[in-house]
């Protein structure tokens, strides 16, 4: 026996999916390529006040930006690794064609094409550091934010590498710190005061200040934090996780276990190691899974105690069924031929005899009852299901019981039926205890001077529909959906009855592939039926 969550469910653990990278490919072009025509046109304004060093290297900084926001910003792909191959080239190129091409464009419009048209070597090969810079940026960005998800991926799902990432957390936050202060104290010294910008603009002074100063430096720090990350966070990575392994190794034994618990597996245990937490953990996890085996060994000897009961009540319901029925239909013939035959019977004794041959007949009915319902407990219904034309079988059944219910009810039995009804495959004999058992159930609840009426008519979707109204007291609504339940017997039911007969007709007519309903109304009287599908008629020809 499995107790398996749902895959959907709300207790599973759900990663995360970072939402940094998750912007669509033109509109991170979009933002890059505003980027770059924001920084290239103030180089453009105070390209006459600045060195063209400082303009050039200004441009080539601006790929390098435009290469950043691109791959920064791109949505990562989970597509095979050829078709990533072939989106990362096509961006590529698009994204150094269009910089390329921005770059140019503003430069003739601006009159400085010999900004890139020179015959300084810098000025011959800055159209090529511009394509190649930009594709080289992206795809470094590109591979770091794959490596970066892979890497929270597993930092998520296991624990190990989540205390590694811990330690190199860490490590990184120190490197970071110590090149910050080495930065700040160092950031003005390669400032040249032979630099005479009192005439310059406000913006070139600027930027002169920011590439004389800032950008180098800046440089710098990153270059020694990468050189720094790449020395010392592998052997601290390696370190830590050597160190966590262990404890690692426990949990995930315990989460085992605890996926062994869930599929079933009650007899799931982990070992347990140490006196910390995890020990802890693993020893309320054990006591847990033997107190679930208890409990559901002991359900399940209830569950075979009950079955063993249940069935021994059935077969002796059967049994007992089985051996009144000789008796009582020999008391039935006696008693039956004694008032038919002997007319020569006392008033007093007549009557009495009536009375015991009435309740005999009733008791005959329980009697089956009680043998049917111990047949269908045991799946051994018989059915001998044939071609039923069922409109005939009503209007026998109705003539024959007709003047016996008038006369021992004064209720008037009517029946309604349409003469062009599909043939039903069917039991008669069991369609007939249908028809019985819903007529007796309507008569018992049914006035002196009152009408029950038998329908049989073709319903929408090609259904017949067997119907029994009658206008007796009604049923409350909240007694409605229990009548086709064994034994149930409404609150203010003064009548005779086992309880059994609206319970019979629902299992054989879903053992001929009819369905049952009612509809009913305190006061006004009650309306029960029986369908059968298309599935269940045959054509006359």
């Amino acid at each position: 026996m499995g107790y398996g969550l749902p895959p959907e469910s709300e207790y599973m653990i759900k990663i995360p999916k970072a939402s940094i990278w998750n912007t669509s490919v033109p509109r991170a072009l979009l933002e890059a390529l505003l980027t770059a025509l924001a920084f290239i046109t103030t180089l453009i304004l105070v390209s006459d006040e600045l060195p063209e060093a400082t303009i050039n290297s200004g441009i080539l900084f601006t790929s390098v930006i435009a290469g950043t926001i691109s791959g920064f910003r791109i949505r990562i792909s989970d597509a095979p690794l050829q078709k990533r191959a072939v989106r990362f080239i096509l961006v590529s190129l698009t994204l150094s064609s269009l910089l390329t091409s921005l770059t140019w464009l503003i430069c003739v419009l601006a009159g400085k094409t010999n900004l890139l048209i020179g015959n300084n070597d810098i000025n011959q090969w800055l159209a090529i550091l511009i394509l190649l810079a930009c594709p080289a940026v992206y795809f470094c960005w590109r591979l770091f934010g794959i490596v970066w998800r892979r890497w929270q991926q597993m930092r998520r799902t296991r624990f190990a590498w989540s205390l590694t990432a811990a330690f190199a957390n860490l490590i990184t936050g120190l490197i970071l710190f110590v090149w910050v202060i080495y930065f700040t104290l160092n950031l003005f010294d390669g400032y040249s005061s032979n630099v005479d910008l009192s005439t310059a603009s406000w913006m070139a002074r600027v930027l002169r200040s920011l590439a004389v100063t800032v950008f180098p430096w800046l440089m710098i720090f990153w270059l020694g934090l990468v050189i720094a990350m790449m020395v010392t966070i592998p052997p601290v990575m390696l370190f830590s996780y050597l160190v966590t392994r262990k404890l690692s190794l426990r949990i995930e034994e315990l989460a085992r276990a605890t996926q062994r618990l869930q599929s079933g597996e009650l007899s799931a245990r982990t070992a347990v190691n140490g006196y910390d937490e995890v020990a802890q953990l693993q020893t309320a996890f054990n006591q847990m899974a033997e107190n679930l085996e208890y409990s559901n060994h002991a359900l399940q000897a209830e569950r075979d105690k009950v079955t063993t009961l249940l069935k021994t009540q059935r077969e002796l319901t059967a049994t007992i069924s089985h051996e009144l029925r000789t008796p009582v239909a020999t008391l039935h013939a006696y008693l039956e031929n004694n008032l038919t035959q002997n007319t020569a019977l006392a008033p007093d004794l007549h009557d009495d005899l009536t009375i015991m041959l009435h309740e005999t007949q009733q008791l005959q009915k329980m009697v089956d009852d009680l043998f049917l319902v111990a047949q269908s407990d045991a799946n051994q219904l018989s059915l001998n299901i044939q071609p039923v034309q069922l409109v005939p079988l009503l209007m026998d059944w109705v003539h024959k019981f007709q003047p016996v219910i008038w006369q021992s009810h004064k209720v008037d039995l009517q029946c309604e039926t349409n003469a062009n009804l599909p043939v039903l495959q069917v039991d008669p004999q069991r369609l007939e205890q249908i028809v019985n058992n819903l007529v007796q159930n309507a008569v018992r609840h049914t006035p002196p001077g009152g009408m029950v009426q038998v329908q049989a008519t073709a319903v929408e979707q090609d259904k017949i529909r067997l119907s029994v109204r009658d206008t007796g007291e009604g049923i409350p609504a909240d007694e409605v959906e229990h009548v086709w339940q064994r034994y149930f017997r409404g609150k203010h039911n003064q009548h005779q009855g086992s309880g059994l007969g609206l319970s019979l007709v629902k299992e054989l007519a879903e053992s001929m592939g009819a369905q049952v309903g009612v509809e009913s109304q305190p006061g006004e009287g009650s309306h029960f039926w029986v369908e059968w599908g298309d599935r269940n008629q045959e054509t006359v020809d």
